[in-house]
């Protein structure tokens, strides 16, 4: 049965956070494993490799799940909410500050060329 986009996405995120761990299998596991791939199915949570252009490579790994228990895992992402929050507040006080700038430059400007206009006009 094909995977849904859902599932698989769902799969890479956790990849991606870190919640799923990709181990190497060793020498001895990779023989075994070449042997069940050829005779039809790997077992589950193993993988197998795939080269640069696409073909499988005789090389697997195991995909490791996490060993969190639920609150372990609502605590680590309100954790991490909180680091995003306090990424984003960073940028904006950046933004802020090249926002001044640019309106202290352009004020200064402004005063700049009305006294050279009425600089000029008195003389």
């Amino acid at each position: 049965m094909a995977e849904s986009k859902v599932r698989k996405e769902l799969r890479n995120l956790r990849a991606k956070v870190g919640f799923v761990n990709d181990e190497d299998c060793s020498d001895e596991e990779n023989k075994q494993f070449i042997a069940l791939a050829k005779s039809g199915g790997l077992p589950e949570g193993v993988r197998q490799y795939k080269s640069s252009n696409g073909v499988l490579v005789d090389k697997f790994y195991k995909r490791m799940e996490h060993d969190l228990s639920e609150e372990e895992v609502e605590e680590y992402l309100k954790y991490k909410m909180l680091s995003l929050v306090s990424e984003q507040a960073k940028e904006v006080k950046s933004i802020k500050s090249m926002v001044m700038f640019f309106v202290v430059l352009t004020v200064l400007n402004l005063m700049g060329l009305l006294i050279m206009v009425f600089g000029i006009a008195n003389i």
